[in-house]
């Protein structure tokens, strides 16, 4: 029994090497259409169990007489019994249609579908499936191609219809406003705070105030007063004793003294930093750094 096992895998071994990649033409002049399906409906068709009657092609012949032309002739002419029989009897139009099974209607898929953008200018394509064995099997010449559209159905737009609703549905409620609500006396402003209670409004506005006042110049007096009758050097030096890093415009704002006074005792006491992080501040020289830490 060993050896007929390992002569039989040799032999399927070079069997599938001999028929893999060969082509059979046999049905290559059968003419196909291609069909581009919307994704749902191949979706669906592809889930189906095998067996399955996914749908019926349906092709209405058009035809009846062609209208006949207008006339040059300027001169009245009786009117034609054939034109009023053509208006009342209306040629049926050329169709193709798809009907997908009546066995999908649960799955919210529209049912009804034309065909559209039909056209003769396509590549050569050869739809095949290749074998256990390997091999490849051509199943026809594709011919023409075109697209399925939804028909636009008195069940179509009910069933647009149903899923819109399905989206915007809420637990939602409108709730009317009383008019004492929407008096202006029982509004508290923006951004303030009531009963002691500290919000991100008020926050806000006092920090907008701080900066209105320190452009307007009202807290210079206080600053002022804070540093009046101490020379300017003292107050460099207790100013650079809070931080390391000051500007020009800083130095100011805090001491109260003018930029002209200020820049004359920085070029001796600090330091100007050029690059880095600190770029455009100015620091203490290395000897008052260590006298002040001593």
């Amino acid at each position: 029994a060993s050896s007929t096992d390992g002569t039989s895998q040799p032999r399927a071994a070079s069997n599938l090497a001999a028929t893999y990649g060969t082509i059979d033409g046999s049905d290559v002049s059968k003419q196909i259409w291609m069909a581009r399906v919307p994704p749902k409906l191949s979706a669906a068709w592809a889930d189906a169990p095998e067996g399955t009657v996914l749908g019926t092609l349906t092709f209405t012949k058009g035809g009846g007489p062609a209208p006949p032309r207008p006339s040059n002739n300027n001169k009245k002419q009786p009117p034609n019994r054939n034109i009023a029989t053509a208006k009342n009897n209306t040629a049926a139009k050329q169709s193709l249609t798809v009907s997908v099974s009546p066995e999908f209607a649960n799955s919210d898929l529209p049912l009804g579908y034309s065909i559209e953008a039909m056209t003769k200018k396509v590549p050569v394509l050869h739809p095949f499936t290749r074998q256990q064995d390997g091999s490849v099997k051509l199943h026809g010449t594709v011919v023409r191609s075109c697209n399925l559209q939804m028909r636009r159905t008195d069940e179509y737009r009910k069933l647009c219809k149903n899923r819109l609703v399905a989206t915007v549905s809420s637990n939602r409620f409108v709730r009317p406003v009383d008019a004492g609500e929407l008096s202006m006396k029982n509004r508290r402003p923006v951004g303030t705070a009531t009963g002691g209670e500290e919000g991100f409004g008020g926050a806000v506005q006092r920090f907008g105030k701080r900066m209105i006042e320190a452009s307007e110049g009202k807290n210079e007096n206080n600053r002022k007063r804070k540093f009046e009758g101490q020379p300017i050097r003292s107050v460099i030096f207790e100013l650079f004793s809070q931080q390391p890093f000051w500007t020009v415009r800083e130095l100011c704002n805090e001491s109260g003294r003018l930029e002209k006074e200020l820049r004359k005792v920085l070029r001796d006491l600090c330091e100007f930093r050029n690059r880095g992080e600190h770029k455009g501040m100015w620091e203490l020289k290395a000897e008052f750094r260590e006298q002040g830490t001593g």
